[in-house]
């Protein structure tokens, strides 16, 4: 025996509650048939979920440790329920995106306003987050394609599929009035040893495409200074507190009269692409966007820009 949507409804339900007067009350049912469905959730399960007394509910240990499970087995159901029912009603007003910061502000902006123009009743989510969690959604079907860093491994995915864009240079970038006489010199440890270097942490796809390109980064970790936030970032360059490495189309958007781009030679690139889930029949929208950001994204596009 499995247990039903609605038994885990109203286990989740009961527990919030932790009354079964005003949890069958919320259910319209009544309260012996709340206690019988509990107690065949409990068979089932093989553990006691709650403990209860004439003057009070609460969770067991078990019950605890649950909770959060059946939590994610009815988000998972509902949002698999909400993707069947946009697809049965032609998915042709929805598209769920996720996407890096950078490649969000640089990349779609241009894309949607042109998506916007051919389907005038388009709704669009929009998720900035990292490059791990643009997967975490997709995976989770709380987004239709991702647009982000394509990490190691993930071309071998059996559950994702990856289209690489354009690829993005690392350059550093210093305040406008330093002495730094860096553009054209060739990429390597030595370079990077002798700055302060500003970077995005660790487990960030930003860091870890910059600590792949080095084969030893003793030299630069005493110097290192982790900031998460590109405005953050570019308030301690422009204070000279640093000399940022970032992807060119992340330090595009921090780029003024206060801050200069240097680019090295043999510079490490990350890959950008679109991720979609592997064997799935994109939709009409999903296929529209691709062949959308394909073209913002190309480097006659870029150079326009």
């Amino acid at each position: 025996m499995h247990l039903t949507q609605r038994q885990l409804k109203i286990f989740v339900a009961l527990s919030h509650a932790l009354s079964f007067s005003r949890c069958a009350e919320q259910l319209h049912v009544t309260q012996p048939t709340l206690s019988k469905i509990v107690r065949e959730i409990e068979e089932v399960i093989g553990v006691q979920l709650f403990e209860r007394t004439t003057r009070m509910v609460r969770l067991t240990a078990e019950g605890a440790m649950l909770l959060p499970i059946a939590s994610r087995m009815i988000e998972n159901y509902e949002a698999g329920l909400a993707e069947l029912q946009g697809f049965a009603k032609g998915h042709a007003h929805t598209l769920a995106i996720a996407a890096t910061p950078s490649c969000a502000a640089s990349l779609l902006p241009g894309c949607l306003k042109r998506m916007r123009t051919g389907f005038p009743d388009l709704r669009i989510a929009v998720h900035d987050v990292s490059a791990e969690q643009t997967l975490e959604l997709l995976r989770g079907r709380k987004v239709a394609v991702a647009l982000t860093a394509l990490l190691p491994g993930l071309m071998n995915d059996k559950d994702l599929e990856a289209v690489e864009l354009m690829t993005d240079t690392f350059v550093l970038v210093a305040s406008a009035h330093s002495q730094l006489e860096l553009e054209g010199k060739i990429w390597s440890e030595t370079v990077l040893g002798q700055l302060p270097i500003i970077t995005m942490p660790r487990g960030t796809s930003t860091r870890l495409a910059l600590d792949l390109s080095l084969l030893d980064d003793s030299a630069t970790c005493s110097q290192m200074l982790e900031l998460r936030d590109l405005v953050t970032i570019k308030k301690f360059v422009e204070c000279d507190v640093g000399v940022a490495v970032l992807p060119e189309l992340a330090a595009r958007l921090i780029t003024d009269d206060k801050i200069k781009v240097i680019h090295l030679q043999d510079a490490p690139k990350r890959s950008l692409g679109v991720v979609t889930r592997r064997g799935e029949t994109a939709s009409m929208i999903c296929n529209k966007f691709a062949s959308c950001i394909r073209q913002i994204s190309s480097p006659d596009a870029r150079e326009l820009g």
